[in-house]
């Protein structure tokens, strides 16, 4: 497959993530009507950084963290939550197979069991077996094949920082999100005591994974920038309910424009 190609693949998978995205938010009802007006945030502010853009492991996995999103939304009413909880580390574990930090997304899924669900020890073991599923089938092949010393060439993990001297364009990107993300959270602390119990506990959900995956990328030897994927879903809701409000009148329009004219001008000078 040419460079054509992994262009080509590695839109879909934005575009593909950013529609699972945009389901959930209608689904769960986040944002006060139904929309692809998500999809539309997703998209815009994940152009502000090439390299959320370009094919690479967290890319890849970028879809399955959207599943996974939705999955634990849906902790708060499953009556069975011993098998969701497997089934949520399961799943876990193979998108830890694409970029090995993610393994820290199993604090995520404990975090929003002990938010969605009375504590319960099994549920939380279950989970951490089905994490270790995947690596135990992984193991089990590259044994049978003999192969397993291809374990010795996984990153190990370390502690790594982001090397933003002279990248005014993505420092000036994360500015603008971090501005964005912070003004959806005013937006949703206006309204928040109005919102349905389980709608409250989402947003809960959202803020820790927002967290987590902020700091899952600094947890190697070598930091990697399209790592902040993980982050950037969640973030991506609070900044689509913060411009939800600004969708209509001129100051919506400046600064989707706005948003915009960045884009183009960091794709050009970049």
């Amino acid at each position: 497959m040419g460079i054509e190609g992994f262009a080509i693949t590695a839109f879909l998978l934005l575009f593909a993530a950013a529609l699972l995205l945009n389901s959930i938010v209608n689904r769960f009802r986040l944002l006060p009507g139904s929309s692809y007006f998500p999809t539309y945030c997703f998209l815009v502010f994940s152009s502000f950084f090439q390299e959320w853009n370009l094919f690479s492991a967290p890319l890849i996995a970028a879809p399955l963290l959207m599943i996974l999103l939705g999955q634990l939304f849906q902790l708060y009413a499953t009556q069975n939550g011993r098998s969701k909880a497997f089934g949520l580390g399961f799943l876990a574990g193979i998108i830890s197979l694409f970029y090995l930090p993610f393994l820290g997304i199993l604090l995520a899924i404990w975090l929003t069991l002990l938010i969605s669900r009375p504590f319960r020890l099994a549920e939380w073991i279950l989970a951490l077996a089905g994490l270790l599923c995947p690596y135990y089938f992984l193991a089990t092949g590259l044994f049978l094949a003999g192969r397993l010393s291809l374990f010795h060439t996984w990153p190990i993990p370390g502690f790594s920082y982001p090397h933003l001297q002279g990248a005014y364009w993505t420092l000036a990107g994360l500015i603008l999100l971090i501005w964005w993300f912070l003004f959806g959270s005013i937006r949703l602390q206006q309204g928040y005591m109005k919102m349905m119990i389980h709608t409250r506990k989402n947003w809960q959900v959202l803020l820790v994974l927002t967290c987590l995956g902020l700091a899952l990328p600094l947890c190697t030897t070598r930091f990697s920038f399209p790592g902040w994927l993980t982050a950037f879903g969640p973030m991506a809701v609070f900044i689509s309910l913060g411009l939800w409000h600004l969708r209509k009148g001129w100051v919506g329009l400046v600064v989707h424009l706005s948003a915009l004219i960045y884009i183009v001008l960091f794709q050009w000078v970049y």
